[in-house]
C-alpha cells in the first residue's frame, strides 16, 4: 500500500488541512478562487467512483481546512487490515472564475473501524 496516506476513523469528523504553495513556496492566492473538495470512494481507477462535494472548506492565504461530517463518514467502509488499495480518496481542486477547474491534490485515506 502507498505510504502517503492519513489514517481516519469512520463515523468521526474528518479534518483534512491543506496547504497551497507556489513552486517558490509562497502562499497560492487563492483570490477570485473556488476551493472544493471531493470525497472519492471506489475500489480502483477504472472503476465507477462516487464523488461528492460533501466538505465545508475554510480558508484565507493558502491555508484550507476541509471538515467532513460525521453523518457523511459514518456510512464510508473501512480499507481492513492487509488492504492492498485504498477505497477513499480526496480531491482538492481550485475552480477558477470561468469555471475551469485544476487537481490540486488526492489525499489517500485509510479508514479505520472503531
Amino acid at each position: 500500500m502507498s505510504e502517503n496516506f492519513i489514517s481516519l476513523y469512520q463515523g468521526d469528523t474528518w479534518i483534512i488541512p491543506v496547504r497551497l504553495t507556489n513552486p517558490d513556496g509562497t502562499a497560492f492566492d487563492l483570490t477570485g478562487y473556488t476551493l472544493a473538495g471531493y470525497l472519492l470512494v471506489g475500489k480502483t481507477s477504472t472503476q465507477a467512483t462516487t464523488s461528492a462535494q460533501t466538505a465545508t472548506c475554510l480558508y484565507s492565504d493558502g491555508q484550507a481546512q476541509f471538515v467532513i461530517s460525521t453523518t457523511v463518514t459514518a456510512t464510508i467502509l473501512g480499507d481492513g487490515p492487509g488492504a492492498s488499495f485504498f477505497l477513499t480518496r480526496f480531491r482538492i481542486v481550485t475552480i477558477d472564475p470561468a469555471g475551469n477547474d485544476v487537481t490540486r491534490g488526492v489525499v489517500n485515506i485509510r479508514v479505520l473501524v472503531p
